[in-house]
């Protein structure tokens, strides 16, 4: 292990060097890491991704957080701190106060069912960036009650009659309508992809009971009756006549012939619950995660597995920790830094021996 530590540590690019000194070293303050952090925030990779996150133009709606591009808070926050960069650093608080101030004012009337949306977008980025208060606590709190109060029931009927609603729009003919009791005042008491990710985040400052709560979360979406449910779930009604796509579900990725960028965060996002580490999903695609290892104790995932394109960072569209992927050894390396850290989450860096 100390060989494939050593070797990130020789042949990787800023981003690698220093995150593989500073978490799976676990070295927070010496020498040599502040002379890796001062390389790290002056490197281009950076520099470019703190100029998409500063691009602000839109973040008084809707559409300046949720989208696809490098430049939609979703993914252009987390990107940055892909590079191991966090809350305190004054390059990012800079960019940060003044966008953390628009995004605490509602951009949906409280009648709309995305009212909380944008706050249960932006909550496990912000855990994760280091911009924690109470009000972010206490809506993380609520959501897992919120959700916690429906799933602990195990009721996987979510559908509702299609037939007692009108003007479904042609393109939503093939979704199913959600019961709107289950989405009243934009509070979804199903859970999506960003509130797992957020529970991922969260294991430092919650108590023992909403910890128990999202065990009982985590007991409900690896049964097999809820990945028999529609992807994104299916539509909602917004007021009269007005139909909006929920969203995204937490279905645990189908597992065939090659990893995927979904697997992967799975892998290290779920890490936290022995349930999902014990379950029959977790044991099968570690088989699969394991295929992927070299001779020389590395990794080599396929560049699908790591794709870096235009898409939604939570869906694994953006899986590039700064890697010049012209050099030879690129994929080695960005793929063997993030098996070690799914390792290492999993209690498994012993298996690289």
């Amino acid at each position: 292990m100390v060989d494939t530590i050593l070797h990130l540590i020789e042949n990787g690019d800023e981003i690698i060097r220093f995150r593989t000194v500073n978490e799976v070293l676990n070295i927070y303050n010496d020498e040599k890491l502040n002379e890796l952090y001062r390389e790290l925030i002056e490197s281009k990779v950076v520099i470019k991704r703190l100029k998409n996150l500063e691009d602000v133009s839109k973040i008084d709606d809707f559409n300046g957080i949720h989208g696809a591009t490098n430049f939609h808070l979703e993914n252009s926050l987390p990107r940055i701190l892909d590079c191991g960069i966090k809350a305190g650093e004054s390059l990012l608080d800079d960019i940060m106060i003044p966008i953390l101030q628009r995004i605490k004012r509602r951009i949906f009337p409280v009648d709309h069912v995305f009212h909380i949306f944008p706050e249960i977008i932006m909550c496990p980025f912000l855990i994760r960036a280091g911009y924690i208060d109470n009000d972010l606590q206490q809506f993380l709190e609520k959501r897992i009650e919120n959700i916690y109060d429906f799933v602990r029931h195990k009721n996987y009927d979510i559908y509702d009659e299609r037939t007692n609603y009108k003007g479904i729009p042609k393109a939503f003919k093939n979704k199913k309508v959600i019961k709107p009791e289950l989405y009243r005042g934009g509070r979804f008491s199903l859970p999506l992809i960003y509130d797992l990710y957020a529970f991922s985040l969260a294991d430092e400052f919650l108590d023992e009971i909403n910890k128990m709560k999202i065990n009982t979360i985590i007991e409900y979406i690896i049964d097999e009756r809820y990945n028999k449910l529609d992807t994104s779930y299916g539509i909602l009604l917004n007021g009269n006549r007005s139909y909006l796509v929920m969203g995204w579900d937490c279905k645990l990725p189908e597992i065939k012939g090659a990893i995927t960028s979904e697997i992967l965060n799975f892998l290290e996002w779920l890490s936290f619950s022995n349930i999902f580490r014990e379950s029959n999903w977790c044991k099968e695609a570690f088989e699969l995660f394991f295929k992927y290892k070299t001779d020389r104790n590395t990794f080599i995932f396929t560049k699908e597995s790591l794709n870096e394109k235009n898409g939604v960072w939570i869906k694994g569209s953006h899986m590039s920790l700064g890697e010049n992927r012209r050099k030879k050894n690129a994929m080695e390396i960005e793929s063997t830094f993030r098996a070690l850290k799914i390792l290492q989450k999993n209690g498994k860096l012993g298996d690289v021996t």
